[in-house]
């Protein structure tokens, strides 16, 4: 599959992509295109099939997820050089949280399917995804963590 080099360029320019094998970066470009979101809409829904990989270039973006009973929380504001969604990869490939533009927001959109497919032909592309995507997956529970630790120090009567 024939990739434009202005796409090209965009994905091997994304910092989640640094450093990558040329052959590695190759499958990305294949199953990529860029789109862009506007203020207020939403990428993907807590519970809906996961069936895209988003690295955001420019914008906002805010990972929320519902608890019953009261209200959608937000997790984390996902800006320009990170990595968005992980359900993708995992059966049975649902989303766990929402999604939703804050900014207008452009983002490198993968295939899931043919990000599994690729992964499954190519051991030493499949590395380089869960390793990548485990970096990611680390650094969210890291800053979780913190602001669990934060909330925990100045929270009357915790």
């Amino acid at each position: 599959m024939r990739t434009s080099p202005a796409l090209k360029k965009l994905v091997l320019a994304h910092p989640f992509l640094a450093n990558v094998k040329p052959s590695v970066g190759l499958h990305f470009c294949q199953c990529g295109s860029l789109q862009r979101f506007d203020v207020g809409k939403q990428l993907f829904c807590e519970g809906g099939k996961a069936d895209s990989f988003y690295l955001i270039n420019n914008g906002q973006v805010l990972l929320e997820a519902f608890v019953p009973g009261r209200r959608m929380i937000t997790i984390q504001a996902v800006g320009p050089g990170e990595a968005l969604g992980w359900s993708w990869l995992f059966p049975p490939h649902q989303w766990h949280f929402s999604a939703t533009a804050v900014k207008p927001t452009e983002a490198l959109v993968f295939a899931a399917k043919r990000l599994r497919e690729k992964a499954q032909q190519d051991h030493e592309f499949c590395y380089e995804l869960v390793i990548r995507l485990a970096g990611v997956l680390a650094g969210r529970l890291e800053d979780v963590r913190t602001r669990l630790i934060y909330a925990h120090q100045y929270t009357p009567g915790i």
